[in-house]
C-alpha cells in the first residue's frame, strides 16, 4: 500500500500568488490528518470573504490539477475529471458566514463520510497517492467563482487526527432501546446512566450534564451542538439549563470512551411532566486542528462534531400521558419510503452500472442508502436525489452473490423521516 504524507503548511509559490489575487486570502488549517478507518470531522476557517461571497458546494476529489496544493485558491474547478470521491451531505453541512478578526470569514465543519475515506484507502492499495482533497466552491465575489483546496492526509491511526466525535449514545443502565421513554412515578429514583462516545484523535474531553425541566423551553438544534462546532461569536449563546454536574477526562486514541452520568439522586422527579438530560461538550485545545480566524487568533476546536448531541428523556407521572407524548414524537419516523429499482429479487449485470431509485418522501432534505453483501456493508452514501448510481466496480467487486439494500429519508438535522423495507438483488457475472 502506497501512502503519501505531506506537510500541512506546504504552499506552492503559485498558490501564494493566487491567495493574494482573490478576495479569499487564506484557509486554516490548509491540511489535516485523516483517520483511515472511520468518518472524520474538522473545523475549517476560510478567511477574508467579500460581503456577497457565499459557499455553494463542497466536495472531495482524489487528484487536483498540477500546481495546485494545500491552501490554493483557483478560479476554475481544480479537481481532475473522474476523480470525484463524494460531496458533503446537506445534513452534515453546518457551515455559516462568521466574523473573523477585522474580516468576514466562513466557518466550515468538514465531515468526511466513511465512504470517502474508504475510496482513498482503495487508491493507496492500488499504488496511487492516498492523499485526497477537500474543495469548497464560492461564488458572488468580484473576481468570479473561486475554489479553495484543503489537503487530507491519510494515516493508519487516530492519535494525530483532530479530536472529534463520531457517534454518541446516552442511555440508562440496562436500557436496550435508547429511543424508549423511561416513565416513573413522582419521587421515584432513576437508574444510573452514561454516554458511550466514539471519537477520533486524543485529548481532553470535558463538559457538563444539564437538566431540562417541565416548563423549560425545549433546546433547539444549535443548543445541542458541541461548543467546538460553533464559530467563536456564537459560543456562549446556547440556552443554559440547570447544571447537574461537570466532567473532564483525558481520552487516549482508542476510539471509544464512556462518560458516567452524575448520581441519579441529583435528577428531579418531584414535578410531573417531561424531562431531558443534556450532554454539553465544551471546546478544548487541539493542536492538530485549532483554526485561525485572522491576525494569528486561534479558536479551540477539540470536541467538534457534525451532528447535534442526543438527549436522555424521562417522564414523571401518568403512563398514558407518557405514551401519548412518545407516540407524537416518534410518529414521523414510522412512515414507509417506497423503493422502485432494482425490483425485488432482480438479477443485475456485473458489467453495467446499477441504478437505485425510490419515491420522494415529503419533507426529506436528503437520503441515505445502504447496500450489504456477505454480511458486510459495502456502500453507505447520502444523496439529495431520489436515485443513486455507484461506480460499477463497487458492485462488480464487492457483491458476493446476493445483496440487500434499503433507503432512509432524512430531515435537515439528520433525523429519520421515513425508511424503506429491505430489498434483495443478485449479481450476474
Amino acid at each position: 500500500m502506497k501512502f503519501s504524507f505531506r506537510i500541512a503548511g506546504a504552499v506552492t509559490a503559485w498558490s501564494l500568488i493566487a491567495a493574494n489575487a482573490f478576495a479569499i486570502n487564506a484557509v486554516n488549517p490548509t491540511g489535516v490528518n485523516v483517520r483511515s478507518n472511520a468518518p472524520n470531522t474538522v473545523f475549517i476557517t476560510f478567511q477574508g470573504l467579500e460581503p456577497n461571497e457565499r459557499a455553494i458546494e463542497a466536495l472531495w476529489c482524489g487528484t487536483v490539477q498540477p500546481g495546485v496544493g494545500a491552501g490554493s485558491v483557483t478560479t476554475s474547478d481544480p479537481c481532475v475529471p473522474n476523480t470525484l470521491f463524494g460531496r458533503l451531505p446537506l445534513n452534515f453541512d453546518r457551515s455559516r458566514a462568521t466574523q473573523g478578526v477585522g474580516q468576514k470569514n466562513f466557518s466550515d465543519i468538514m465531515v468526511i463520510p466513511a465512504s470517502v475515506v474508504r475510496r482513498a484507502v482503495q487508491e493507496g492499495i492500488e499504488g496511487k497517492n492516498s492523499d485526497f482533497f477537500y474543495v469548497r466552491h464560492f461564488t458572488g465575489g468580484s473576481s468570479g467563482d473561486k475554489w479553495v483546496v484543503v489537503t487530507c492526509r491519510l494515516g493508519a491511526g487516530g492519535a494525530r487526527t483532530p479530536l472529534s466525535l463520531i457517534d454518541v449514545k446516552i442511555s440508562f443502565s440496562g436500557q436496550a432501546d435508547t429511543t424508549q421513554l423511561t416513565v416513573l412515578r413522582s419521587g421515584e429514583r432513576l437508574p444510573r446512566f452514561s454516554a458511550e462516545i466514539q471519537y477520533n484523535g486524543s485529548g481532553q474531553l470535558k463538559g457538563r450534564w444539564e437538566l431540562v425541566r417541565p416548563g423549560d423551553s425545549d433546546p433547539e438544534v444549535n443548543d445541542l451542538l458541541t461548543e467546538a462546532t460553533l464559530p467563536l461569536e456564537l459560543r456562549g449563546t446556547q440556552k443554559r439549563y440547570t447544571t447537574i454536574s461537570r466532567f473532564s477526562q483525558f481520552v487516549m486514541p482508542n476510539s471509544t470512551a464512556r462518560i458516567d452520568g452524575p448520581d441519579p439522586a441529583l435528577l428531579d422527579t418531584r414535578v410531573e411532566g417531561p424531562y431531558q438530560v443534556l450532554l454539553r461538550i465544551e471546546a478544548t485545545d487541539d493542536k492538530e486542528a485549532n483554526t485561525e480566524i485572522g491576525s494569528g487568533a486561534l479558536v479551540k476546536t477539540g470536541g467538534v462534531a457534525g451532528f447535534p448531541m442526543p438527549t436522555l428523556k424521562y417522564f414523571v407521572g401518568d403512563v398514558a400521558a407518557a405514551s401519548a407524548l412518545s407516540a407524537s414524537q416518534s410518529g414521523a419516523a414510522s412512515k414507509t419510503l417506497d423503493l422502485m429499482l432494482p425490483l425485488s429479487d432482480a438479477i443485475v449485470d456485473a458489467s453495467r452500472a446499477v441504478v437505485f431509485e425510490w419515491i420522494n418522501a415529503p419533507g426529506a432534505v436528503n437520503y441515505r442508502i445502504d447496500v450489504e453483501s456477505g454480511g458486510k456493508t459495502i456502500i453507505t452514501s447520502t444523496t439529495v436525489e431520489t436515485r443513486y448510481t455507484p461506480p460499477p466496480s463497487w458492485i462488480a467487486t464487492r457483491v458476493q452473490g446476493n445483496a440487500k439494500w434499503r433507503v432512509e429519508a432524512l430531515d435537515r438535522d439528520g433525523r429519520v423521516l421515513a425508511q424503506s423495507s429491505i430489498r434483495q438483488f443478485t449479481q450476474k457475472q
